[in-house]
Parts: C-alpha cells; sequence; structure tokens
C-alpha cells in the first residue's frame, strides 16, 4: 500500500493523469473501465485477485517480497506464491518487472518474457539500492534515507520499488526524488496517533502478517507494548518472536488469533502476555501498564475480519480511543 501510493504521489509530481485503484481501497474495474485512454492505472493487486487472471497485463508490474499470507484461502504456501507470480503472467518484451533480489524466492525464479528491473537493500549490483542510508541508480548516488519522512527500514524497499517503476515509465529522476522526499506516508501503516504523558501510539492496522509487523517492530525504538491478534489466516507466528530482540517488553493479545499468539509467546519463552477481549481494553490496559518513553504499536500480524470490516475500521476505532484518553 505504501508503495502503491507513494507511486501515485510521485505520478500526481509529475502532473500525468492517474488514478490510484485495487487492493487499496478504491474499486478497481470501475475506475478502469470508466477511464480514458490518458489516464495510468496504478494497481494494487492481491493474491486473490491474480489466482483467476487470464488476460490482465500490466506494463510495469513489481513483486516487493513473498512471505506465508493467506495460507486459509490458498491453501499453501506454494499455491500463494504461484498466485503472486502470475502478476508478470503476460507481460511482453515492452514491459518491466521490478524484482526485489533480497527476496530469497524472488531472486531464484526465470523471467524470459518480460524486460526485469531490479532493487536490493544491500546488493550493489542491483539496478536500485540502498547503501549506506544512500539510494543508487546505476551507482549514482540519488539521495539519503535522512531525507524521507516516513519511518522504517522496509520503506527503503518501498521507495527502491518506487524508484523503479516511475524512471522505467520515464518520468525525470529529479521529480521522483522530490515527491519521495515528500511523501508523508499512508494511513493505517505506522502512523503516529499521539503522545500522552511521554507515552506514544502508533497505528499500525495494515500490518494484517508477520511479516509487516517484524518491519513496523524494525522501524520503531524500544521499550514498545505491541498489540496483535485478530482473524487466523493459518500462518506461523513463531517468526514474529524471533525478530523482537529485547524491543518488545509486553504483548497485549486480542481477536481469534489471540490464544495462538499466547501458545507461540510461550513456546518462544515470552511471558509478559495480556489477554483482552475488545479495543476499548486494549486501549485502557496500554495506558495503565504504559510509562514515559514507551511506544504503543498495534500491528496485529493477522487480518480485521473477525471483529471489523477492515482494517481501515480496526485502526481508525484504535485511534478514536486513543484519542479519547
Amino acid at each position: 500500500t505504501t508503495t502503491t501510493s507513494l507511486v501515485g504521489e510521485i505520478f500526481k509530481t509529475a502532473n500525468i493523469k492517474s488514478k490510484v485503484v485495487g487492493n487499496i481501497g478504491v474499486g478497481m474495474l470501475w475506475e478502469i473501465f470508466n477511464s480514458d485512454e490518458e489516464t495510468v492505472n496504478i494497481i494494487e493487486v492481491s493474491s486473490f485477485q491474480l489466482h483467476n487472471i487470464e488476460k490482465f497485463k500490466p506494463f510495469i508490474a513489481s513483486i516487493g517480497n513473498i512471505t506465508p499470507d493467506h495460507i486459509d484461502w490458498h491453501g499453501s504456501f506454494e499455491n500463494y506464491i504461484e498466485d503472486k507470480l502470475k502478476i508478470f503472467k503476460n507481460m511482453d518484451k515492452n514491459g518491466n518487472l521490478i524484482l526485489n533480489i533480497d527476496d530469497e524466492i524472488l531472486n531464484k525464479i526465470n523471467v524470459e518474457n518480460t524486460n526485469v528491473t531490479t532493487i536490493s537493500l544491500k546488493n550493489k549490483k542491483a539496478d536500485f539500492y540502498l547503501s549506506e542510508n544512500n539510494f543508487y541508480h546505476n551507482d549514482k548516488r540519488l539521495f539519503s534515507m535522512k531525507d524521507l519522512k516516513i519511518l522504517g527500514r522496509h520503506n527503503a524497499q518501498n521507495v527502491l520499488i518506487s524508484l523503479a517503476i516511475c524512471y522505467n515509465y520515464g518520468i525525470i529522476i529529479d521529480t521522483i526524488i522530490f515527491a519521495c522526499k515528500n511523501f508523508g506516508g499512508v494511513e493505517h501503516r505506522i502512523e503516529f496517533v499521539r503522545e500522552l504523558n511521554g507515552i506514544k501510539f502508533y497505528n499500525d492496522s495494515k500490518g494484517t502478517n508477520v511479516d509487516s509487523t517484524i518491519k513496523a517492530i524494525e522501524a520503531l525504538e524500544k521499550p514498545i507494548i505491541l498489540i496483535v491478534g485478530g482473524y487466523d489466516k493459518n500462518v506461523d507466528f513463531n517468526p514474529l518472536f524471533e525478530s523482537f530482540n529485547g524491543k518488545v517488553k509486553t504483548l497485549i493479545l486480542v481477536g481469534d488469533t489471540k490464544y495462538k499468539f499466547y501458545d507461540s509467546a510461550k513456546k518462544n519463552g515470552f511471558e509478559n502476555n495480556i489477554i483482552v477481549n475488545d479495543y476499548r481494553e486494549v486501549v485502557e490496559k496500554c495506558f495503565e501498564i504504559a510509562e514515559s518513553g514507551d511506544n504503543v504499536l498495534l500491528s496485529p500480524a493477522s487480518a480485521s475480519w473477525d471483529m471489523f470490516k477492515s482494517y481501515e475500521e480496526r485502526g481508525n476505532l484504535f485511534k478514536k480511543l486513543v484519542n479519547e484518553l
């Protein structure tokens, strides 16, 4: 979602007529059918949508990473991978596929039907890469991570993908850089809510899988009170605990997966777990136990469908309750 929004912002800055649609919250088919030939459709496509594609053919496509998600729907991780990779199924030599070669799965795939542009957070052989917190294109320094308004090393990956997409579309590099530096992030993605009595509250309701929550933890300083739990997508939560590195002091557990999280926490030797029943209790308990200097982070590592219609509804309720403290 952050990448999609940033690409949309870059196109807007470049004065290119465009629409940001798809899994970001705006119905894709209706918007595309009602677009003229001059409009560029910037689409966030889900694995569910890719599962059934036949003729879908993007001009430029990107895959940031592949980690276990939606296993309950796809049936297996292998099926999920197969559907994710369908994004470039119908592309040809006129197009361009942006690949993150840091990802173990993406680094191994063989792409023959279209052009490939690579991005990396560590490999200087990539077309766009990060080195010592600076962004590069073909060994030419572009700007620094310190110039960005958005938090977290994972956002460096979002920026690299956006750079590659927009450069391949033909947007002037200075325009791309200007838009990246001025991009303020997206709602529900490590969104700062407020500070109260030295306690900072962050809304990362868009963190609906383990990988997203790991990246949110990495983006914040310790100590963190982490709120997790929601709809069960039948994924393994153990990797989440391996990422704590002493940063998370307390887990607040809510939703359908709260007991699954509790069991995983115990298995991984994490003992400071508090089970609650609803989001009012979540916020009240966090404020009760938090101390000045703590970061309270809602990043559920689970979908919202057990208690809410969407992650937006979940995030909005969290923000409302925090602002009522």
